[in-house]
């Protein structure tokens, strides 16, 4: 790809996205994007493309029937691709509105919030680009997209038009792992930003919720979600009555498709309560330090309710009650017998799958709240409300000091009594210590009610104000508001995106949840490790393994793998507990990755910086990285734990040749595993014994530990932490760009002279009347493209003054390196002996002669371009034909001399075999000499 080509695609566990800059043609009736070079065709690269699906919840199955599969090609200029009908002078962004996208809750947290992150950065200078796009949901978010783009949206999917732009983003950025949250620590945005864009744009006016001190006469207002179908209140009056005897201004109100309305209500209050569901993603719109009460219903969705609204409320500054409903307050109790095992054991259930247990405990269930077992919650935001954060945090320690006094009380007056008490053993059943391992979908918030709202649905508050009556009034019309055929093609949507729903969840929860129900049984007690049993390499203090160690346990840790496909290198960072085998695959354990069904994620990776070139690739051994859960059959026992990071990359490819073995490896090994500073241990695949020990200097320069060749072994080494591939994040040749970087070629080089001992760092500067004479060295090459003449081209480089060194170089770098870095110029045939340039000082000149062919393109990609990088001075010198040894070889007329780009149309493979292999050079001198000249003149200056 040319130098305004880049193409970079991340692999994440939520999502997937690629960043492109070039000449991007959008093709919606292939749902292609090709991105464009006129050299892509000698990277070879239109061999290599993505499929991504662009929507931010890519380890649930069953959305990926409703979200589209674009793919993302590179491409040649001369290939026979559509012609641009539509330029555009903008960025884009391409996403999918399909997926869950029916459903309030995956609305928010699969596209609105990704779509903010990615989208924001543009400041509104960017057009979207909507695959799966639903009319009535583009409407429902359109003051959303209108603040985030000032272009009309475009639908994208079956055109025949190609829409063309410079740079495009397709797929959404900024999903973690975490519902309805922005990472900000990996985002320029916070949640504190986002919804502060919300009340931005849907004009709310509310940014902190009301504290009630004594005497104040204000209400804190109270926000029942009823829910109209299941896991709705069926008692909601007494629970209005119950805040009202509070002192809560009660409101009852069921969102709709009027979301701009509906958030108006949401912000005008202090307090929402609701049943776990969709209609509870509204937080987003409450004020700052306001409190959310989530009712979670019975069947143990305990896990699902904490990681859906828990863990974001506290993430947006919202305080967070929630109350667990008994069986008593379940309607299940009217529809089951007492000793059913739905009532009793709702563990039972979930083995029997996904849609047995969202039938039963999602679906059927709606909730009589006992409103004097109720009251305590509700008192105590009320107690919330009454107190600042400050307030609240000296009343606890007030609380505090009281409880140990009274502690130091009890002990001083009961000490006789006091003494070691019996042992216990205590076994906890099936019921009591089972966590069932949920994602819940949760129901769609697009509820139209077919009935008005009777005066008990809401409870008016006589002292509003006229603001807040407004608001009111707004969301009763829409609340009022009969079914249209606009309405009844949004209850359509909804039935099939549930649908879709329960069939996914059924696949995830087939092996994963059924094999948690197992962990429980209570013949087999909890195993725990010894610490002292596990080995520990890389330890100073540890000593080797023994056999014993290989039932070392797996940590707890939430694990995210992050993979960036980009145009030459794939790599995954992955922190966790990682099993490497001779399988070939890198396992990431977590006991929460079944919960994501992440056990069906994988990705291939051929950790080699190259991509594109095909036969490279070839060469270079396929890893698998493979998410799985803790209890998985087909993880291997560790039988090495490694304390130390951990960097798995191939020898292989073209590691013979000294250039690719600096471009492809050794620049990206330093980009990669320098910022470890030599706590880092190495995993060489395709791991030739030669290639390692030709640079042990500098991978003991990069790692104090010994370098592991992990082809065919049988143990199992274990990481906390690992990177699969090389970092390249340039398409360009030895080089850095440190723009995306902490380190230059230039940190690169200050390296390289220190782990050779090097010495000399600048180039000689030659001044008037001084008798230092610089130092030439040639670069001879014994087969192809060799010098023919180079007695004469070293007694004229003497005359003009230079000291000259005719060099090979062979397989001891130290000893070479030492020669070049004494030199001032260099000068050779194109090859990858110039590689050596590396070692230069400082200013130093790089003459590059360039053979007959048409190879000026290469000869610039590989050493002018590098050289100006790494500070070299560099001229060039093109030869003539007569200075070409195939003159010797075809007649004068012959295409191979007259017309090199037909040899080019015949491809690489004829290129190479007779420009690079078959010519040597029979330099002119007299026509050479000025070049020389020039470099003297570069080393005066």
């Amino acid at each position: 790809m040319d130098e305004k080509t880049e193409l970079r695609c991340n692999i994440m566990g939520r999502s997937e996205f690629c960043e492109m800059k070039g000449d991007i043609r959008i093709d919606g009736n292939s749902s292609t994007a090709f991105i464009v070079s006129s050299e892509t065709d000698i990277l070879t690269a239109e061999n290599t493309s993505w499929s991504i699906r662009p929507y931010a919840r890519k380890e649930a199955l069953g959305e990926k029937d409703f979200a589209r599969k674009w793919s993302v090609k590179p491409v040649t200029s001369r290939l026979d691709i559509a012609r641009c009908t539509r330029n555009h002078s903008v960025p884009a962004i391409l996403f999918s509105a399909g997926g869950y996208s029916g459903n309030f809750f995956h609305a928010f947290t699969d596209i609105i919030i990704p779509l903010y992150s990615t989208a924001r950065t543009f400041n509104r200078e960017v057009q979207f680009l909507i695959t799966d796009r639903k009319p009535w949901w583009i409407a429902k978010f359109k003051t959303l997209f209108e603040a985030l783009s000032r272009y009309e949206i475009i639908d994208i999917d079956d055109r025949h038009d190609v829409h063309c732009f410079q740079s495009l983003t397709i797929g959404l950025k900024g999903r973690n792992n975490k519902e309805l949250s922005i990472d900000s620590s990996t985002s320029p945005y916070s949640m504190k930003d986002f919804r502060h864009f919300l009340r931005s744009w849907y004009s709310l006016k509310k940014i902190t919720a009301a504290q009630i001190r004594d005497g104040d006469k204000r209400k804190p207002r109270l926000l029942i979600i009823p829910r109209k179908r299941s896991r709705s209140f069926t008692n909601v009056g007494e629970i209005a009555q119950l805040a009202e005897s509070l002192s809560y201004q009660v409101i009852v109100a069921e969102p709709g498709p009027d979301v701009s309305g509906f958030a108006k209500i949401i912000n005008s209050c202090d307090v929402v309560m609701g049943v776990h569901g969709a209609g509870l993603t509204n937080i987003v719109f409450l004020p700052e330090n306001a409190i959310l009460i989530q009712v979670v219903p019975f069947g143990k969705v305990e896990w699902v309710s904490r990681v859906s609204f828990e863990d974001p409320a506290k993430d947006m500054n919202i305080r967070y009650l929630d109350y667990k409903i008994n069986v008593e307050e379940s309607t299940l109790i009217q529809q089951f017998p007492a000793d059913h095992e739905v009532l009793r054991d709702p563990s039972a259930i979930g083995k029997q799958g996904w849609v047995a247990f969202r039938s039963i405990y999602l679906d059927k269930q709606n909730v009589t709240l006992d409103v004097e077992r109720f009251r305590p919650t509700l008192y105590q935001t009320l107690l919330a409300r009454s107190f600042s954060k400050h307030e609240q945090k000296k009343l606890g320690y007030w609380a505090l000091l009281a409880c140990l006094f009274i502690a130091l009380s009890f002990f001083i007056n009961f000490k006789p009594f006091m003494g070691p008490l019996s042992v216990l053993n205590l076994r906890l059943s099936t019921g009591e210590d089972e966590k069932l391992h949920l994602f819940d979908d949760t129901d769609s918030s697009l509820q139209i009610a077919k009935e008005t709202i009777n005066s008990t649905s809401i409870v008016n508050d006589t002292g509003s104000s006229h603001e807040e009556a407004e608001i009111m009034s707004s969301a009763l019309t829409v609340i009022d508001t009969g079914s249209s055929h606009g309405e009844s093609e949004i209850r359509d949507t909804e039935i099939i995106v549930n649908n879709a729903t329960s069939r996914s969840q059924e696949v995830v929860f087939k092996e994963s949840l059924a094999q948690n129900m197992k962990t429980n049984d209570s013949s087999n007690p909890p195993q725990f490790v010894n610490e002292k049993d596990t080995s520990m390499v890389n330890n100073t203090n540890s000593s080797l393994p023994e056999a014993t160690d290989a039932n070392a346990g797996t940590k707890n840790s939430t694990v995210e793998p992050l993979c960036t496909f980009m145009g030459r290198s794939d790599f995954c960072d992955i922190k966790g507990d990682i099993n490497d085998g001779s399988s070939y695959t890198v396992f990431i354990v977590s006991s929460e990755i079944d919960i994501l069904a992440a056990e069906n994620t994988s990705w291939c990776i051929r950790p080699y910086a190259r991509k594109g070139d095909q036969a490279a690739m070839d060469a270079v051994r396929e890893w698998t990285v493979k998410l799985v859960a803790g209890a998985s059959h087909i993880l291997p026992q560790c039988t090495q734990n490694h304390s130390v990071p951990a960097i798995l990359f191939s020898a292989g490819g073209y590691s013979g040749n000294h250039f690719h073995s600096f471009a492809d490896i050794i620049v990206p090994l330093f980009l990669t595993s320098r910022p470890y500073n030599g706590d880092v241990q190495f995993l060489i695949t395709n791991g030739l014994t030669a290639w390692i020990s030709k640079f042990k200097t500098l991978m003991k320069a990069l790692s104090r530990y010994q370098p592991i060749s992990i082809d065919y072994r049988q143990d199992i080494h274990c990481y906390d932490t690992m990177t699969v591939g090389l970092i390249r994040r340039t398409s360009k040749e030895l080089s850095i760009d440190p723009s995306n970087s902490p380190y230059s070629m230039k940190d690169f080089r200050q390296f390289l002279r220190s782990s050779y001992s090097l010495k000399r760092a600048v180039a000689i500067k030659i001044r008037n009347g001084s008798r230092k004479r610089p130092r030439l060295v040639i670069i001879s090459r014994k087969r192809s493209r060799a010098f023919t003449n180079v007695g004469e081209i070293v007694s004229m480089a003497k005359r003009l003054g230079f000291r000259v060194v005719v060099a090979e170089p062979d397989a001891d770098v130290s000893g070479f390196a030492k020669i070049i870095n004494s030199c001032d110029v260099m000068m050779g045939v194109h090859g990858a002996g110039l590689t050596n340039m590396v070692f230069l000082p400082e200013k130093a000149v790089l003459v590059q002669v360039i053979p007959i062919g048409g190879t000026e393109w290469l000869s610039k990609t590989y050493f002018e371009e590098p050289a100006k990088d790494m500070n070299i001075r560099y001229l060039d010198y093109k030869i003539r034909v007569e200075e070409s040894s195939l003159i010797h070889q075809y007649p004068a007329d012959h295409v191979v001399l007259r017309d090199p780009s037909e040899i080019w149309k015949q491809g690489w493979s004829a290129v190479q075999s007779i420009y690079l292999s078959k010519q040597n050079v029979t330099l002119d001198v007299n026509r050479f000499r000025p070049t020389l000249v020039k470099a003297l003149e570069l080393l005066h200056q």
